[in-house]
Order: C-alpha cells, then structure tokens, then sequence
C-alpha cells in the first residue's frame, strides 16, 4: 500500500522549490536556455544552476527541449517549462456569469466551463459547483499526467484582506462568505482569492501598454488603471497596502438613487447593467441577456437607457484619466459587446468633463471571454512563479468608503 504523502510534505515541497523559481521565472521570460546561458543571466555557478535544474526536472517543471552536439564532447541540453504537464486552475465570476478553467502553462484550456449562475442563492450553491468542476478537472489531469499548481479565483465585491473571504458581492450575494483557499485546502492546493478588476486588467494589457484604463462593464461597472503590468492606485488601506477603488460605488449623486449596496447615489445606480434592467423591467427586460438583446436590436428604450448610462459613465470616469494620465481606454466585460451602439454618449460624456484636446483612444475588447480567462490565467502564472509577488498586488478594500 501506497504510503501517504503529509501535508508538512507538501508544504516543504514547496518552500524548498521556492529558490529554483528564478530559474523558471527566466524560462518564462526568455524562452529555451542552456544551463550555461541560465548560470550567466542569473550570476550563477554553473554546478548551482545544475542543482535548480535537477530539482526542477525532478519536479516535472521543466524538460529537456533540445539537444545540441558540438562534435566531441557531451552535448548541450537545452531546457524549456514543460507546459504540456502543469497547469492552473482559475474561477471568474463575472456575474451573472461565471468560468472555470483548467490551463495549461501556455495558456491553452484543457477544460472549461462557462455557465449563468443567476439561479445561485448561496454561497453554498456556488461553492458545490467549484468542487463539481475541480474534481472533474483534478481527474482529468491525474489521467493525462498533468500537475495543478495555482488555483485562482477573480471575484467582484470586496474581499477580507487576510483570507481572501467574499464579504460583499454587491450584484451578486450568492457570492458572500466564500473562501476559495478553504475550498481547496483540503486539496492541498494553493488557492488565491482576487478582485475581479485583477483578472480584466491582466487580460487586456500587455507589459508594453501605455497608461491604460480598463472599465469592465456587466451588472455593475468597475475601473482599474495602470501602466503595463504595474497597477496604479490612489487609495491606500491602513497599512498602506495598495487597493483597487471601488469606482462603481463612488457617489455622483447625494441623495439619489438606491443602490444595491444600500447606500444612495453610487455611479453603479446609474450606470451598470442592473441599474438598467431595472429601469427597464416594465417593458419585459429582466435579465442581462435580455437587456443586451434590446440594445442590439435597436429598441428605442433600451437605447435611450443605455446611452444616458454610458454617458453619466463617460463623465465620471474623467477623473481617472486625468488623474493618470490614461493615454488608452478599453471597454470590457459582457456589456461591451453593445459598446458600439452607445459610444457616441461615451465619448460626449468625456468631454463634458475634460478639457477640449483630450484624443486618446477608447477600444472594445476583441474578445472580452477569451481576455477574461487568459488575465486570470496570467494571474495565477505570476503568484505560481513569483509568491512573494502577491502582497504587492492591489487589494479588494475590505469595506466601502
């Protein structure tokens, strides 16, 4: 009988793993490299380096991709990540919608799931339909040979700094009192609860962008900025630790409508895709499909709805651009995919706000299901490679302010 493996084996594992990561992280960075390059880049000795890679291949983290022969002589092995056989595990809630997906170290799904959770009524209910696909997903590699080693989740609302706990998911209270690393614990895998906003913003930049805006636009609305892969913050919690603004909850209107988060005048009450169904609930739109169906259709309410909203959104957002200098905005999440019939209002709601000669371009995204996964993807690679990454990355506030 098979001896079972501790979970102080596990946890030893991985922390003497930690010091051979700066030899994957070059991998990932610069592609197939010789033990002698890999020494040089990282100011080795060439018998160090010999031992991270040993560890590396013992841990099935990286292959042999090539063999080079100079004649007489041993030959050079050249070493690659083995992509083929680690993987990542990463859930997004994009509410309604929520995706789950097994990645390979390219990036390439090996399984998903996408499906609408408005029928989700507590957290119970969304957490048996993670342990559905994870096991699922688990089976699937224990067959194929394939290693999780990072499970992330993106998840909208405001999260418990310490643990990653859903304290609340505004659009979507089916969501509170989930804890991803709980969950999967029990696993033995490390689980990594993120805002959403993270996930939208590693899917639509890349590390040359300009100073880009990233406004992900579903049943609310949220912005994050930054620079490359650097994320600009202007707020900052009592430990000075970074935290992503929760735009959609800034007030634009004392006094005015009820959001859902309970407070009045929030730019979510105006200008997210519930603030909407619900203005349009009378004429028979009750959902986020129905809402984006009306808009594409050209009914005239939706219409005069949705482009009063994009409007108000324009305006608010004036602030954020001009406060960073926003050279590039891009639009994402489900209710892009109407952005074109509303950009008009978009724009004018821009300029209301900024002085004339602001130019700078304002794009959909191609594809914002396909960004969404690969930013939770890219996610999840960076926390695997580099751990002690993970403090520096804005936080989820813990409470609206």
């Amino acid at each position: 009988m098979p001896k079972k493996t501790s979970h102080n084996h596990h946890r030893l594992a991985r922390e003497s793993l930690r010091s051979s990561l700066p030899l994957l992280r070059l991998l990932e960075r610069e592609g197939r490299l010789s033990q002698t390059e890999a020494a040089r880049q990282l100011a080795m000795t060439t018998g160090t380096c010999n031992l991270h890679v040993q560890r590396l291949e013992r841990e099935s983290l990286v292959r042999r991709a090539d063999q080079l022969s100079h004649g007489k002589g041993r030959p050079t092995i050249v070493w690659d990540i083995d992509r083929e056989h680690n993987a990542c595990l990463v859930f997004v809630f994009d509410v309604p919608f929520f995706l789950a997906a097994l990645l390979d170290f390219s990036g390439q799904p090996v399984l998903e799931q996408r499906m609408d959770l408005s029928r989700a009524k507590h957290h119970t209910d969304v957490e048996k339909v993670i342990d559905s696909f994870a096991d699922t997903a688990l089976a699937l590699a224990a067959r194929t040979g394939i290693r999780v080693r990072q499970v992330v989740g993106g998840f909208p609302g405001l999260l418990d700094p310490t643990d990653g706990t859903v304290l609340h998911a505004v659009n979507f209270p089916a969501l509170d009192n989930l804890n991803l690393a709980r969950l999967f614990a029990k696993r033995r895998l490390p689980a990594w609860p993120a805002s959403l906003s993270l996930c939208f913003f590693f899917g639509e930049t890349h590390p040359t962008d300009a100073t880009t805006l990233v406004v992900h636009w579903d049943l609310g609305v949220g912005a994050i900025c930054g620079r490359g892969e650097n994320i600009l913050s202007v707020q900052l919690n009592r430990e000075h630790a970074l935290e992503i603004p929760e735009v959609g909850h800034i007030c634009i209107a004392p006094h005015g409508r009820t959001c859902r988060c309970g407070r009045q005048g929030c730019l979510e009450a105006y200008t997210g895709g519930q603030a909407m169904i619900s203005e349009l609930a009378p004429a028979g739109i009750l959902t986020l499909g129905d809402l984006i169906t009306a808009i594409q259709s050209g009914r005239p309410n939706a219409l005069a709805t949705a482009r009063r909203a994009a409007r108000i959104l324009g305006r608010h957002l004036s602030w954020p651009v001009q406060f960073f200098n926003v050279e590039r905005i891009v639009v994402t999440g489900p209710l892009s995919i109407i952005f074109d019939r509303v950009s008009g209002a978009f724009h004018q709601g821009l300029s209301d706000a900024i002085p004339a000669g602001w130019n700078n371009t304002v794009v959909v995204s191609q594809d914002p299901y396909d960004r969404l996964r690969m930013g939770a993807f890219r996610l999840a690679m960076r926390l695997f490679l580099d751990p002690s990454s993970a403090p520096r990355l804005p936080r989820s506030p813990a409470k609206l302010v």
